[in-house]
């Protein structure tokens, strides 16, 4: 039976060119926005989602899901792993451009699996929640800030 080693939302993976071997810098552990964050606001940043798997005997899709705080499911990623006889180890990566704010609290990247090439349902394996925080005001290029007055 396959297993799952790892799985976390991190900033950035390097590969190593000799041994192939990843380097995962700034695991998410929560973002932080200006609390005038207007909902809908995309947050600039490039994020991947990482896991590791050891070898199995059946190959598996896979599904990542982030999920906001009110449920929504806002991306949804599909992929298959097709374990290699000569690999112990498996490796999935996900890039992800921007994250999507719908205001405060946990948002959550879950992993589903199930055999390949099968028509059951996706059973959830992990969760990693993504904490946003509300911190102070920041001014909103496009919008007049709140001491601006119009005369």
């Amino acid at each position: 039976m396959h297993r799952l080693l790892l799985f976390v939302p991190c900033e950035k993976v390097i590969l190593s060119q000799g041994d192939n071997a990843a380097t995962l810098i700034n695991l998410m552990q929560g973002l932080a926005v200006p609390s005038n964050l207007p909902i809908d606001a995309a947050l600039p940043i490039t994020w991947f989602a990482y896991a590791q798997w050891e070898r199995g005997e059946t190959d598996i899709e896979t599904r990542i899901d982030l999920v906001a705080p009110n449920a929504t499911v806002m991306s949804s990623t599909l992929g298959e792993i097709v374990f290699e006889s000569d690999k112990r180890f498996h490796r999935m990566l996900v890039r992800n451009h921007g994250f999507r704010f719908l205001g405060g609290g946990d948002y959550w990247l879950r992993l589903y699996r199930r055999p390949r090439a099968s028509q059951e349902a996706f059973i959830e394996i992990a969760a990693y929640p993504i904490p946003m925080a509300l911190g102070p005001e920041m001014p909103i290029v496009g919008q007049p800030s709140p001491s601006s007055s119009t005369a």
